[in-house]
């Protein structure tokens, strides 16, 4: 639990960080092209490895992954106007990639958050830290995430933009167009989804310690007055 955030695998938070990495970074290319045969396509082979080499040796293998934030910064520069001016392409590029790097890593700390106040990890006491209970929070954890991914992908928007951007439900109307009544009753179902998910989690792990610990207190089966130790 205690390894750093950039290697967890929010699996759910990807398409927010991707967005556009999948469009074809050479259709992109075609239309701004840079003087003195200067291509993105020039840009992008004498300069890729070295911006995803950066983007690992400074942040790590991900998420987001190096190879997926070097793909966007390259498509964002591609669809810059009057590119022919920035007189240092690469380090332009680079930093486009480390802002992005920054505020994926800001989205998956708040989604980090967000699923420790679900699972409640801040009420435990540090006095009544153990083995058990860490690996009750952890499976705790694992099981929002994968609740999460088996959200509709409206549900996972509405989650997104309530929960982990803070939007109230008028601005969210107004970006999607979708009203105020589907977005609560989204989020409601939701948020119901994640808290049943939350509840089998540690209905579980009690049965499972029950089992464990309780004597049992059963007749024989010769229906005598002797109790089973």
């Amino acid at each position: 639990m205690n390894k750093p955030l950039h290697q967890d695998q929010l699996s759910f938070v990807t398409p927010y960080i991707k967005k556009s990495a999948t469009k074809s970074f050479h259709t992109q290319a075609s239309k701004n092209q840079l003087s003195d045969s200067q291509s993105i396509d020039t840009l992008f082979r004498d300069h890729w490895l070295d911006v995803c080499r950066l983007l690992h040796k400074s942040y790590g293998s991900g998420p987001p992954e190096p190879e997926d934030v070097a793909q966007e910064a390259f498509s964002q520069f591609a669809q810059m106007k009057n590119i022919t001016e920035v007189k240092n392409p690469k380090a332009y590029i680079i930093k486009i990639a480390i802002n992005i790097t920054l505020k994926s890593i800001g989205k998956l700390c708040k989604v980090r958050e967000f699923i420790i106040e679900q699972v409640d990890l801040e009420d435990v006491q540090l006095n009544e830290i153990c083995p058990e209970t860490i690996l009750q929070g952890e499976q705790r954890v694992t099981a929002m995430q994968k609740a999460i991914d088996k959200l509709s992908s409206k549900q996972r928007d509405v989650l997104m933009y309530v929960r982990i951007k803070g939007q109230t439900y008028a601005q969210i109307s107004a970006q999607t167009g979708w009203s105020i009544a589907d977005i609560c009753r989204q989020l409601n179902e939701a948020m119901a989804i994640l808290e049943s998910i939350d509840q089998q989690v540690q209905g579980t792990s009690v049965s499972a310690e029950d089992s464990v610990n309780e004597p049992d207190f059963s007749l024989p089966d010769n229906n005598t007055n002797e109790w089973k130790l």
